[in-house]
């Protein structure tokens, strides 16, 4: 597999590190990010968002399979693993921790202006995700 360039490794190495501090240097001020139940705009409500994954999963990571490059835009097969042992902290409320187990298929599609990250679009299966934490 291909390493990936920054900012698309810088991205993946916050992540991983569980840090939301890079965030505003690494996305535009109008970076969207698109995942399945959530629209959000700018540094700040996507820091947020991956806040509440690190918060809820302390262990989680995210493993790559496999990437493709077109021109400013990287797409990314990755597993997310990781353990539900804080809350999960969602539009309909607080999920408290079920101590069980995640290893979810994802997809990302992310595209860049210039050195920053503009554009994270993630797919999976949130039919999945909520059966392996025993919600579904």
């Amino acid at each position: 597999m291909k390493s990936l360039d920054a900012p698309y490794a810088d991205w993946f190495a916050a992540a991983d590190a569980h840090d939301t501090s890079p965030l505003p240097g690494l996305l535009t001020p109008d970076c969207e990010l698109v995942a399945p139940g959530v629209s959000l705009r700018g540094p700040e409500q996507i820091a947020g968002w991956t806040q509440v994954f690190y918060d809820a999963f302390p262990d989680i990571s995210h493993p790559i399979s496999a990437t493709v490059t077109a021109g400013d835009s990287v797409a990314v097969e990755l597993h997310t693993v990781g353990t539900h042992t804080g809350p999960l902290v969602g539009p309909q409320g607080t999920v408290p921790p079920t101590g069980r187990p995640l290893d979810l298929r994802v997809a990302n599609v992310i595209t860049r202006a210039g050195d920053r990250i503009a554009s994270l679009r993630i797919y999976y299966d949130h039919v999945e995700f909520l059966t392996q934490l025993g919600l579904m």
